[in-house]
């Protein structure tokens, strides 16, 4: 019977800690309400992030991107290596900081035969033994015909509370897994890389789907 309890216990700990930390993401995406503009995007370009010192980790961060957006097959990523992107900007003196600006966005995206640029920039953070992790962030998709801002991404320091991560927590008793390692595990630029792109492919379908 103690067993029972402690069981059910657990599990309503559990359910009510998902309830509660499911709206503490640290990932918010807004978006124009713009349906027509919203299904004129198909093919886009990243740009590789700006992420203060840290360049190995703007360019992990972009390249996993390009990878959880392919493997969702709504938007189609035109790949460009950092040697053929480095050329275009030296050759068309765009701005390196932040590599790019809205402002020149919409004219290297031109160049890119795209409909809409994915552009940056963040920081990042050394944790314990080496480990280099996503801090904070900002993006923004444009659209190359008008240089219209289509949506923003915004990530806050912190742990990203997905329920693989709470479950972890609540399991481990702090003891297995504390919170420094679910803050590795949950800002490693791969794990973000997905939480970010279900959050706008997410924001995309809403639009999508109005009439």
């Amino acid at each position: 019977m103690k067993i029972l309890k402690r069981y059910f216990l657990i599990n309503t700990l559990f359910v009510i800690s998902i309830l509660l930390l499911s709206n503490c993401s640290t990932v918010s995406v807004s978006i124009a309400e713009n349906k027509e503009q919203i299904q004129s995007i198909h093919k886009v370009a990243i740009i590789p992030f700006d992420f203060k010192g840290k360049e190995n980790i703007g360019y992990e961060f972009a390249n996993s991107l390009s990878i959880y957006f392919i493997q969702n097959n709504r938007i189609e990523i035109v790949e460009r290596n950092k040697n053929q992107l480095d050329k275009i900007i030296q050759e068309q003196k765009f701005s390196r900081s932040g590599l790019i600006d809205e402002d020149t966005a919409a004219e290297m995206g031109k160049i890119l035969g795209v409909d809409a640029i994915l552009i940056g920039e963040g920081e990042a953070m050394t944790l314990g033994e080496s480990k280099d992790i996503v801090n904070k962030f900002k993006l923004k998709l444009i659209n190359v015909e008008n240089g219209v801002i289509i949506l923003g991404v915004i990530k806050n320091p912190g742990v990203e509370w997905t329920p693989g991560m709470v479950f972890k927590y609540i399991v481990g008793f702090t003891y297995i897994w504390n919170k420094s390692d679910l803050l590795v595990q949950s800002s490693h630029p791969d794990f973000i890389s997905e939480v970010t792109v279900k959050k706008v492919l997410s924001a995309i379908g809403k639009v999508e789907r109005k009439k």
